[in-house]
């Protein structure tokens, strides 16, 4: 158990900060990135987010840290999290198609459409809360301090992604999504 624990530790750690830099640079360069179009910056920024993978696998046992030890009340609490997590990504998934994931609408010519159905009418950011949750659960279930930094630091990460990207979709949409940002919360959801 404890090296099957250890190996999803030392995956988080190296994968969970290149999505995130993929984000940071696709956001703030969109204009940048449009012009040379969705094939040349999924390259560009793919080969760096792997780089930066390469960098973090080798760097994996003073990223993770000590073990913290098994608690079966921390595995059974981070296990329902990743449960709430996963759903909140089946509400997201059925209206995000695999374009929209990788960011082509950022890339494109054509600006997709404002999302405001379903889950979306509750946050506007759904899929950054599944991810906080996701990334909160497994601390909880693999214990590793290094699992709980990178758990905390994604809490202002996430924060000003979505500042980012909010910046961009005002460009994309204007006066329509001003409104959404004034009818809908950032991050936790509306009940109800």
């Amino acid at each position: 158990m404890q090296n099957v624990a250890y190996w999803l530790a030392v995956v988080m750690v190296a994968t969970s900060p290149p999505a995130l830099l993929y984000w940071y640079l696709i956001h703030p360069l969109a204009a940048f990135w449009r012009r040379l179009g969705p094939v040349v910056t999924f390259v560009v920024v793919g080969a760096i987010c792997l780089v930066v993978v390469y960098l973090l696998w080798q760097v994996r046992d003073f990223l993770l840290g000590p073990h913290l030890g098994f608690h079966w009340w921390l595995i059974a609490g981070g296990c329902c999290l990743y449960a709430g997590a996963l759903w909140l990504e089946v509400l997201c998934r059925r209206h995000l198609k695999m374009r929209i994931l990788a960011g082509v609408p950022e890339l494109g010519g054509d600006p997709g459409r404002l999302l405001t159905e379903g889950i979306y009418a509750r946050t506007r950011n759904p899929r950054y809360l599944v991810i906080l949750m996701a990334v909160f659960a497994w601390a909880m279930i693999l214990n590793y301090l290094g699992l709980w930094i990178l758990a905390l630091l994604m809490i202002p990460a996430m924060y000003l992604l979505i500042v980012l990207e909010e910046q961009e979709l005002k460009g994309r949409f204007g006066a329509e999504y001003e409104a959404y940002l004034e009818a809908v919360p950032r991050l936790i959801p509306r009940i109800g």
